[in-house]
């Protein structure tokens, strides 16, 4: 079997760089990340777990002061665990949701790994063993087959210019002087779960509360983070391992991405866009 690389190497040179947002937004709980999903300034599609219904008046307000684009709410809790994974997966994945939305929000990380995905049969099942025993070494794996349609998902709507962002729980471990996050843990099952989600994500940044100087005054916001590490680090097996992930923009120069911007992703997703390499 031959390939065409004349072919493929000019289909290659035509084909259009995508600035749409997949966005991971790690922070504290209660740290605006819903906040900020609504300030993309189009119709944006927020669905969320159990423990993040505080997270729908958020992205509401962010609106509302935003003054343009309308907040669609839909929780994924309703039914049973399968039911809800199932239907979540669907809406994802309906092809009419690029009609209606140039925005989603998945609200967040936590709920769909430690407790919807968690709580399905097919959870239950992967992690069993030949005599029918719960294998706990196992729910990272089983994890990860759960969260894959999922994320086959986000690529999908990110290919569909649609912009999304996944909220995590940062476990903040230190802070500078301005109240800017310059260390923290993300808040995920396992060591694996993490190291093999995160960096799926085009996009990564950090959301705080700081009070820079700009220009000589101190301004209290909430601001998006670039030169910070997320850490993880296990002592489990034969070797400790630490696993070091950076915030970044797909297709942006690292040096090109400021240590702090106020938290608006519309305004993120312009910068994206006229910094992309071309």
């Amino acid at each position: 079997m031959s390939f065409d690389f004349a072919k493929m190497k000019k289909d290659q040179e035509k084909s259009e760089v995508n600035p749409t947002l997949m966005l991971l937004l790690a922070g504290p709980a209660g740290g605006g990340k819903s906040f900020a999903g609504g300030t993309f300034g189009v119709d944006t599609l927020f669905l969320h777990g159990e423990t993040e219904n505080h997270g729908a008046d958020s992205i509401k307000l962010a609106a509302l002061k935003k003054g343009k684009g309308s907040i669609t709410v839909q929780s994924w809790v309703g039914g049973t665990p399968d039911e809800n994974y199932k239907n979540l997966v669907a809406i994802l994945t309906d092809p009419e949701l690029p009609k209606h939305f140039g925005a989603v929000v998945l609200d967040g990380l936590k709920d769909l790994t430690f407790d919807l995905i968690s709580g399905t049969t097919m959870f239950t099942k992967h992690c069993l063993t030949n005599k029918g025993e719960h294998n706990q070494w196992k729910e990272g794996e089983a994890i990860l087959v759960l969260m894959k349609p999922i994320m086959k998902a986000l690529f999908s709507l990110r290919k569909a210019k649609v912009h999304t962002v996944t909220t995590m729980i940062l476990d903040i471990q230190d802070v500078g002087a301005s109240g800017e996050i310059l260390a923290g843990k993300p808040l995920l099952p396992t060591f694996g779960v993490a190291a093999a989600i995160i960096p799926q994500f085009d996009d990564r940044a950090v959301i705080s509360f700081a009070t820079p100087k700009i220009k000589g005054e101190e301004k209290g916001d909430h601001y998006l983070q670039f030169k910070m590490d997320m850490k993880r680090s296990t002592t489990a097996g034969a070797t400790p391992k630490i696993m070091m992930i950076k915030p970044k923009l797909s297709g942006v120069d690292f040096d090109k991405l400021p240590e702090m911007m106020l938290a608006n992703l519309e305004f993120l997703a312009k910068f994206k866009k006229d910094n992309m390499l071309k």
